[in-house]
Parts: structure tokens; C-alpha cells; sequence
């Protein structure tokens, strides 16, 4: 009886590891796919506030620029 609970067990942490890691890839996969890209120059950025900075200094004449933020 002690071997099969002990066997359990063992399946039991090995399938929440590998769950545990299935997420954590997941959820680096969603974040890698997270990326903003100019409209005007087709720059990648990686975050909203970057792609503010980079679109108000390198396309300032363009009438979006305001709307942004």
C-alpha cells in the first residue's frame, strides 16, 4: 500500500511540473507576441509607452500622434 501511495505521489508532482512548466512557456509565448509596431515605419517596440516615445520624436508631423497615449 505504502509503494502505490508513494508511486501516486510521484505521477501526481511529475504531472503538476510539467503543467507548471506548460504554463510558464505559455505565458512567455503570449509576451513574445506582445509587440507594438509603428504604422509609419513598421518598427517593433515593445511596450506601449517606448512606442509613444519612438512614434511623438521620429513621427511627429504625422496626425496620429496625438491620438496616442
Amino acid at each position: 500500500m505504502r509503494r502505490d501511495r508513494e508511486r501516486l505521489e510521484d505521477i501526481f508532482l511529475s504531472v503538476k511540473k510539467k503543467a507548471d512548466q506548460k504554463a510558464a512557456t505559455n505565458i512567455y509565448h503570449i509576451l513574445a507576441a506582445l509587440v507594438y509596431a509603428c504604422p509609419a515605419c513598421r518598427t517593433q517596440l515593445p511596450d506601449p509607452e517606448t512606442f509613444k516615445k519612438h512614434f511623438e520624436s521620429k513621427h511627429p508631423k504625422t496626425p496620429t500622434s496625438s491620438r496616442i497615449g
